[in-house]
């Protein structure tokens, strides 16, 4: 287990984005509660996978339309949590939208499993416009990150949830 920043973690890659890029590309909002906590986490890539889910959004944005992105800690989601048969101590979410033609769902989903995470659940809606995907990572009965999609024309969201187990020390 180490600990990450998420906070520092967001506003470098952001920062890095700015610096480095190489012809017009969205312009990205970010959104940080001073509170955001320091979370333990295991040795699985979540860093690669936040770097790797906001340059999908910045690359397949028109440079017209901003990436919004915005990380924020919620106590309980009752209904997820019945669903999915855990009690984390809280969730961090992280949350995308974006303006584009075709949405980066098929990417981000591919990027998930080359990570090293794999597909455990899915649901959606009767029009697949929006989907809740579940990842573990390893051998881990419990899913360790969720995937909440949002599609439509020109418009798109994802949001990544992340169950947090807080021990006490």
């Amino acid at each position: 287990m180490r600990d990450i920043d998420l906070a520092k973690l967001l506003a470098g890659l952001v920062l890095r984005f700015k610096r480095e890029k190489k012809s017009p590309s969205a312009p990205v909002f970010l959104t940080i509660p001073q509170n955001l906590p320091v979370i333990s986490w295991s040795d699985n890539p979540l860093e690669m996978l936040i770097f790797a889910l906001l340059e999908n959004a910045i690359s397949a944005s028109s440079p017209e339309s901003p990436v919004r992105l915005g990380i924020t800690q919620t106590m309980a989601k009752s209904d997820l949590e019945e669903l999915l048969e855990i009690h984390p101590s809280y969730w961090i979410q992280m949350r995308i939208d974006m303006q584009c033609q075709s949405g980066i769902g098929a990417d981000i989903q591919e990027e998930i499993r080359f990570l090293g995470f794999r597909h455990a659940d899915e649901w959606s809606t009767e029009n697949s416009s929006r989907r809740l995907i579940s990842y573990g990572y390893t051998d881990q009965p419990a899913p360790q990150i969720l995937l909440w999609m949002q599609d439509s024309k020109a418009s798109h969201k994802y949001t990544l949830l992340i169950p947090i187990n807080q021990t006490a020390d």
